[in-house]
């Protein structure tokens, strides 16, 4: 467990091999700029969980990491804390004049927000608590409750969900939050956009639809 492999579909064969020694229950997100956001646990690994950004063009050793982003611990459930949802990014739908940013949620309660594409003039040390990393520079955090749900992003606005609610944000060209909406009803699903509605199971065994 704990790696990241690289498919070659012409030569159909496994020609990269990042390993991050955690387990990792996220998608992988392909970034703008041809990176990867992958998301780390915390339960099998000496350091912190969080989430990392890799660069495939490089060799799959601790030089294609471009950047870590360790989180806090947590025990909920099974899980001992980092990030088991999926990173999101909102390449597709960012405003003219916003950054290009990823969000995450984490089971330590927070949502962050990340310009992905610049890092801090410090490091931090990875998940195996030896190797040290860029930092990614965080634009905000606000706290959400515990989640392993992942953050959708759509234009300037980020829904979000966790063992706490599910949350409507709005952030700015600077990557500020503002909360715009909250239902107190615990989620471990991810929410879906369609046609201007909100749809997500929540664990009292409804499916929601909210709209305009």
């Amino acid at each position: 467990s704990g790696h990241v492999y690289g498919y070659h579909l012409k030569n159909r064969q496994i020609d990269w091999d990042f390993i991050t020694g955690s387990d990792m229950d996220g998608t992988p997100v392909v970034t703008s700029d041809s990176c990867l956001l992958v998301t780390l646990e915390k339960q099998y690994i000496p350091g912190k969980g969080g989430v990392m950004k890799l660069n495939p063009r490089k060799s799959p050793d601790s030089s294609c990491v471009e950047w870590f982003l360790p989180v806090g611990n947590a025990v909920v459930a099974e899980w001992k804390g980092g990030i088991i949802g999926s990173a999101s990014v909102n390449d597709h739908t960012r405003p003219e004049g916003y950054p290009h940013i990823a969000a995450v949620n984490t089971l330590d309660s927070l949502l962050y927000i990340i310009d992905y594409k610049n890092t801090q003039p410090y490091k931090v040390l990875g998940p195996d608590s030896s190797t040290w990393y860029p930092k990614p520079v965080i634009l905000d955090s606000v706290l959400i409750g515990p989640s392993i749900s992942t953050p959708l992003i759509v234009g300037n606005r980020i829904i979000t969900a966790g063992y706490w609610g599910i949350y409507l944000f709005e952030y700015s060209p600077e990557g500020r939050l503002k909360r715009l909406d909250a239902q107190p009803f615990g989620c471990e699903a991810t929410p879906v956009v369609h046609e201007n509605k909100v749809y997500i199971g929540s664990r009292n065994g409804y499916l929601y639809c909210f709209g305009n």
